[in-house]
């Protein structure tokens, strides 16, 4: 039987926050939504790239690199998880370089719905508590097997009002 630990070493901190959502949802009892089923974002999607506009200047950045490692995924019975971490993360040996990880992480999970061109996720898991309970709405736009999400605008930690525009290629 494998330990926890073990496990963390076998799958890597991502990847075990992935399984732990993906097992959340899978979880569920709620009752499955034809309108989720059907919906054009069902499935899982890999991303691509991470970007960061800021609002002021148009400036494009990248805070988790240029290599960043994600999923999305949109479950048939109205769910959804992601997991986003900044490239090239090493696993941390002291308690700062643990808290430090926070910072290259974004994962929540929830029930979603669609309105027109968003989706709205109600948040009951997150990296960041203080997502719990919320809505968080996105923006997308599917051409082909390209997933295009935008966030609202948002202060930065600087107050900087910015956005993150993320783009997933559909995993097949």
């Amino acid at each position: 039987m494998r330990t926890m630990s073990s496990v963390r070493r076998h799958l890597g901190g991502g990847a075990l926050l992935f399984a732990l959502l993906a097992a959340g949802c899978a979880s569920t009892t709620q009752t499955g939504s034809s309108a989720a089923a059907t919906s054009p974002l069902a499935g899982t999607w890999r991303l691509v790239s991470f970007e960061m506009e800021v609002q002021a200047t148009g400036e494009k950045i990248t805070p988790m690199g240029k290599a960043p490692l994600g999923f999305l995924s949109f479950l048939p019975d109205g769910r959804m998880a992601v997991v986003i971490t900044g490239e090239a993360r090493k696993p941390g040996t002291t308690e700062a370089e643990r808290a430090a990880l926070y910072s290259s992480l974004v994962a929540y999970t929830g029930s979603y719905r669609i309105e027109a061109d968003k989706w709205v996720t109600k948040v009951d898991a997150s990296w960041n508590p203080a997502w719990v309970g919320t809505e968080q709405p996105r923006n997308f736009k599917i051409s082909g097997d390209t997933l295009r999400e935008e966030s609202p605008w948002f202060p930065r930690a600087d107050k900087a009002m910015v956005r993150v525009l993320n783009t997933y290629a559909r995993m097949k």
